[in-house]
């Protein structure tokens, strides 16, 4: 995954607050990764911060097919007998 703040307040040293989600362990202490995305629901509406990192802005499409896959995933685990899953499978 790709969320976590490095290197600033109480996350730096892995702790993170009550709303937040911690750094990836591969992530974690690795002075070359970047947050790129963070993203809140906030009132029922989404509110994101973006981080261009990329030269490729196609790089920008596989990251979130990314995203999409592993929640995918996930609510396959949570529901196996369901018979649509949204994004397709791949």
């Amino acid at each position: 995954m790709l969320f976590g703040r490095r290197n600033a307040g109480p996350e730096a040293s892995g702790q993170v607050g009550a709303n937040e989600l911690p750094i990836p362990g591969a992530a974690f202490g690795n002075a070359g990764a970047q947050e790129l995305l963070r993203a809140w629901s906030v009132d029922g509406g989404l509110q994101m911060s973006l981080q261009r990192n990329f030269d490729d802005p196609a790089i920008w499409g596989l990251l979130l097919t990314d995203i999409a896959r592993t929640q995918r995933d996930y609510w396959r685990q949570l529901y196996p007998t369901a018979q649509r899953i949204i994004v397709s499978p791949g």
